[in-house]
């Protein structure tokens, strides 16, 4: 005991208390908070997986989605008939690189109606009843496709009752559509319709599910695309997101974006949905065609006497545009992909200030492969003639105007 107290007593007289003072400061404030963050990440990347930051990513796949009021905001006001629709117009004008051009989307807006909603509704209804929802509504054959797509009903549901209150009502049994006056049953298992069938009439959108499978990637597992009938989707159940695409043939992805692409959807929030818009052309305005210039034409040129022409056809030409919206599901590892379809005549955008003088300049960036990918190659001559016909008509009147 002697020697211990000798010992203390002459480190001490080397050591003076200032050096003890700043070791421990340097600890508090250096190494302990690098030593933490350390371990948090390592944490983090094993159950997220294959990130490559930590911040954007929760620390479980079983984060619960908080609760609709802190979220969303009710509207209960709000009518449908009273909303024009708002086809997003994301152009860019000048030289052409392939980007996600994904933007932040207020949780409010995750669903949106317009005065469409009622009649695009009963197209809905008919379409599945003519079909059948067997050939729309597609699946892999597991229980984990089917937990997925009944969170989806139950997260959308949820959204559409706080958010719409006048439009949609719980029941003793599921949720009541107010202006369709039809009841969906949430209850009942095995399901009286399939859940995709429920929020592709709800919401007016068609999906797209994804889940985060054993080995890290996401793949398709559940699809309901209403407006889709001329393609078969089946082939696309578990593929991930680079085999679509490559399948697809989209132009400059796997070089460009394809990487970014799976990191971003893995690092996606229940609680902070994403937006981006995609267009491409058809030929007429119903949403469930898929009548496409390039091929239209191609089919017309055997026909005998045919006196459509690329310039000709550009009258009944539409632009077929998509508001995709895409978040991650609260408790699975799963994604939502999910999109709102508009067709707007070309002759139309001349209501839209600003927008064929954008159009026509983003058209004339646009390499072969990407025009070839939109359908409009063939007739992107006609296409340019309109749109600067209509911009110089805006231009002209803008003018005469200020004068």
């Amino acid at each position: 005991m002697q020697a211990f107290d000798l010992v203390s007593q002459n480190i001490s007289q080397i050591i003076p208390i200032p050096i003890y003072v700043g070791v421990f400061v340097v600890l508090l404030f250096q190494v302990f908070p690098r030593i933490f963050v350390a371990g948090r990440r390592s944490i983090v990347q094993s159950t997220a997986g294959r990130a490559d930051e930590e911040s954007d990513i929760p620390s479980s796949i079983y984060d619960r989605d908080p609760s609709p009021s802190s979220l969303v905001t009710p509207d209960p006001t709000f009518s449908w008939r009273d909303n024009p629709q708002q086809v997003p117009r994301e152009i860019k004008p000048g030289k052409y690189f392939l980007t996600m051009n994904v933007r932040k989307l207020d949780f409010n807006d995750y669903i949106i109606f317009d005065k469409q909603f009622l009649s695009e509704y009963r197209e809905r209804q008919a379409i599945i009843s003519n079909v059948g929802p067997a050939k729309i509504f597609v699946a892999e054959a597991n229980d984990a496709a089917l937990d997925l797509c009944e969170e989806t009903v139950m997260v959308t549901v949820d959204f559409l009752v706080t958010r719409y209150p006048s439009m949609f009502r719980r029941t003793e049994r599921g949720v009541l559509c107010v202006d369709a006056g039809e009841e969906y049953d949430l209850v009942t298992r095995p399901w009286v319709r399939h859940p995709l069938e429920i929020i592709c009439l709800l919401s007016g959108d068609d999906y797209i599910l994804m889940r985060c499978c054993d080995d890290g990637v996401l793949r398709v597992a559940a699809v309901g695309l209403v407006y889709s009938l001329d393609i078969d989707w089946t082939p696309f159940i578990g593929k991930d997101l680079a085999s679509i695409h490559r399948d697809a043939r989209i132009p400059f992805y796997e070089s460009a974006i394809q990487k970014s692409v799976d990191r971003y959807f893995l690092k996606l929030h229940p609680d902070k949905p994403v937006s981006r818009a995609n267009w491409l052309t058809q030929v007429g305005s119903e949403l469930r065609n898929e009548k496409f210039p390039d091929e239209y034409l191609r089919h017309l040129s055997t026909i005998p006497g045919n006196t459509i022409t690329p310039e000709t056809i550009v009258d009944d030409l539409y632009f077929r545009v998509e508001r995709q919206a895409m978040r991650k599901l609260p408790s699975m590892h799963g994604v939502v992909f999910k999109f709102h379809l508009y067709a707007t005549n070309i002759w139309d955008l001349e209501l839209e200030e600003g927008v064929p003088r954008r159009f026509a300049e983003h058209i004339r960036g646009l390499p072969e492969s990407v025009l070839r990918q939109k359908h409009c190659l063939e007739c992107v001559d006609g296409i340019l003639k309109v749109m600067d016909l209509m911009a110089e008509r805006q231009e002209k009147k803008t003018t005469n105007s200020q004068d």
